[in-house]
């Protein structure tokens, strides 16, 4: 039986360099995961910024935004406490700027680049953090894009007191 219930706006950066794409592995209620860059949209900033400000606050890497993959959404509950969460996941794809070698986020363990290839084995492995992980690599690997404009903030949203 699921006790909790909540709904969550995220967002996630799609980056590759090298063939290998950047990954974070993140401590969960539920264990240790691998991710894209991704987090939790806060109040005053549009989809974009917080793509931009959690790429930044997980991996230390700029993240430079070309494109919008799409609107993702799954379930997901906690084994640990039954927790269920609706995740509405925003994705961008872009390139890695300026390092700034700056701490990473809490939760954050330290960060990877992974081949197509070993990301889909450790899906296998049950080692992703959500099924939108691979959903949001493979409409890259695809060639899926939208314009960024594709995402409209209007400017309500920066009056937040």
């Amino acid at each position: 039986m699921v006790t909790k219930w909540r709904t969550s706006v995220t967002v996630s950066s799609i980056i590759e360099k090298d063939n290998k794409f950047l990954f974070v592995e993140e401590e969960t209620r539920d264990g240790i995961f691998l991710n894209q860059p991704s987090g939790h949209l806060e109040a005053g900033e549009s989809p974009l910024q917080a793509s931009i400000r959690e790429t930044k606050e997980e991996t230390s890497f700029e993240f430079i935004p070309s494109h919008f993959l799409g609107v993702y959404l799954c379930q997901a509950i906690s084994q640990k406490d039954l927790y269920n969460v609706t995740y509405l996941r925003l994705a961008f794809c872009g390139t890695a700027g300026k390092f700034y070698n700056e701490p990473l986020d809490d939760g954050i363990i330290t960060t990877h680049w992974f081949t197509f290839n070993e990301i889909i084995e450790f899906e296998k492995q049950g080692k992703l953090r959500s099924p939108l992980v691979l959903s949001c690599l493979n409409d890259y690997v695809n060639k899926k894009r939208l314009e960024l404009s594709s995402i409209y903030s209007h400017t309500s949203i920066w009056e937040v007191e």
